[in-house]
């Protein structure tokens, strides 16, 4: 997958939006080197999840781990099936997701759009997720996510390391109560993280290349 750079005037202004809108993160989670926080979001009982820890690794690699859709079920938490539905562009993918879920829960699917973006100056990468809902129709016995909004965002902090931050909000649908999502969203991404941790060290992802992007000068 290609990247598309991007201007950091661009980021700057978003970080502006956040400060505008009042973000307030509380810290829920703070152990094995990963920080996990959420918040309140304006009109949804769902809170939003932030999950920040530092990997050693090429930005390569961390591309790589999650450009390798069908292993999620192995690493990333509470994940029954994912799947690439469509490669759109370079930059732009469709991706399927199944969320597990303890009896009597429906299992939840949801159709996300990723795009990558590349910070030209700083050489932050985000993976923008975003939901297409309108993509397919839920499969049998699946009840379909309604919102999904977040991202990834890859950092690099200099000797090899790189800031990961993983965050996202979602509205499940169905009748499933907020008090049933909102006990996951801190040990869920908290597992995530740090199972990705682990999974990027593998030299099948270290080896990993991708011509437009572009690393962190080594320091």
């Amino acid at each position: 997958m290609k990247i598309r750079v991007e201007t950091k005037c661009a980021l700057l202004a978003l970080g502006m939006l956040w400060a505008k809108a009042g973000i307030a993160w509380d810290l829920k989670k703070d152990a094995d080197g990963v920080k996990v926080y959420t918040q309140e979001v304006k009109g949804s009982n769902m809170r939003e999840f932030k999950a920040v820890t530092t990997m050693h690794s090429t930005l390569a690699g961390l591309m790589a781990v999650l450009e390798d859709v069908e292993s999620y079920p192995s690493w990333f938490a509470a994940c029954k099936e994912a799947k690439v539905l469509k490669v759109v562009s370079d930059t732009e993918r469709l991706h399927y997701f199944v969320n597990d879920a303890p009896f009597p829960i429906s299992l939840r699917d949801m159709i996300l759009r990723i795009q990558v973006t590349q910070d030209e100056k700083t050489k932050d990468v985000t993976i923008h997720l975003n939901d297409d809902k309108e993509f397919m129709p839920p499969a049998k016995g699946m009840v379909r996510v309604t919102h999904l909004k977040g991202y990834w965002e890859f950092k690099p902090v200099g000797k090899g390391d790189v800031e990961v931050t993983y965050r996202l909000h979602t509205e499940p649908g169905g009748s499933l109560p907020a008090w049933a999502v909102n006990v996951t969203i801190v040990d869920n991404p908290f597992k995530t993280v740090k199972s990705m941790r682990e999974k990027v060290k593998d030299s099948k992802y270290q080896k990993a290349k991708y011509a437009l992007l572009k690393e962190p000068d080594a320091s």
